[in-house]
């Protein structure tokens, strides 16, 4: 698969073939990086960017914050001077995974919960088996800040759901 793998359950690590990334050098870089990975579909702002990840300080700072974590960012996911920056793209007002280039545990595991949602019986089944076993652990468990937490609660909600629609499942068919 020539896509790069973000997987934030059970832990933050990102893998490009052979190679696998699981130390992102500050907490910082590890949240820019997984807020990016779960908003694939919609590149956020920068200046939203800066303000959740420091929000306790000035705009100017938060600014220059940003833009050192975006460096160190790329710098890390670039690894060999082929990959150039990686998936990571930026310009002057947003920053993201090239959604084209990167998949995502947690988007995968939300899709396949949709899926089965709108399938029937058999196939909503088998979508949930394969979003339960994706989920190998809470979302960014090393991560703390309010919208990881959210999103955390959030997905466990959703896995707990799945567990109870599959087991619901098995008992009326006798499984």
């Amino acid at each position: 698969d020539p896509r790069w793998r973000c997987s934030l359950f059970g832990g933050l690590r990102v893998s490009h073939g052979d190679r696998v990334i699981r130390d992102f050098e500050t907490r910082k870089n590890a949240e820019l990086l997984a807020y990016l990975a779960l908003h694939l579909d919609r590149p956020p702002r920068r200046e939203a960017l800066a303000e959740l990840l420091w929000p306790d300080i000035e705009t100017e700072p938060q600014r220059a914050n940003f833009k050192t974590a975006l460096a160190s960012l790329r710098r890390i996911l670039a690894g060999a001077p082929a990959e150039a920056d990686g998936p990571l793209r930026a310009d002057r007002v947003t920053a993201e995974l090239d959604p084209a280039r990167t998949w995502v545990d947690a988007v995968e595991f939300l899709g396949l919960l949709r899926q089965a949602d709108d399938g029937d019986g058999q196939s909503d089944v088998v979508a949930l088996k394969q979003a339960i076993a994706m989920y190998e652990g809470d979302l960014l468990p090393d991560l703390f800040g309010a919208w990881v937490e959210e999103r955390r609660e959030h997905l466990q909600r959703r896995f707990l759901y799945a567990v109870e629609r599959v087991v619901a499942w098995n008992e009326q068919s006798g499984e």
